[in-house]
């Protein structure tokens, strides 16, 4: 098991060592809690499949202004299957996220997040 942090988790070291975003669209996102925030929702929705380690895929989705997730899709394929999918199942259980910050006026904001 991972080791737990004093004062965390072990569902909160998930999503640091097992996803990572690696793109943002929809402007300049100067927002780090909120991206810390949705790690940690779709870390907690995020169960790897027994594969070989290196396996890696990258999702791409988009979360609207009011939190909620769409567009998700396979950015980069694992080339297995099961894994794809257990990636896409996290971040579209992981829907609805807080509402995009206000002070953020794109109208989205499309999110790369690689899983290993």
């Amino acid at each position: 098991p991972p080791a737990v942090p004093a004062g965390g988790t072990a569902a909160a070291e998930v999503p640091l060592g097992g996803s990572g975003v690696t793109g943002l669209e929809g402007g300049d996102f100067p927002y780090t809690l909120y991206i810390q925030s949705m790690h940690r929702r779709i870390g907690t929705n995020w169960f790897r499949p027994q594969v070989a380690t290196g396996t890696v895929a990258v999702i791409y989705f988009r979360i609207l202004r009011d939190g909620t997730i769409g567009e998700v899709r396979v950015e980069t394929s694992s080339g297995n299957g099961t894994f794809d999918r257990a990636a896409l199942s996290a971040v579209r259980s992981s829907s609805p996220l807080n509402p995009l910050p206000f002070a953020y006026n794109g109208t989205y904001l499309g999110v790369q997040l690689t899983f290993r």
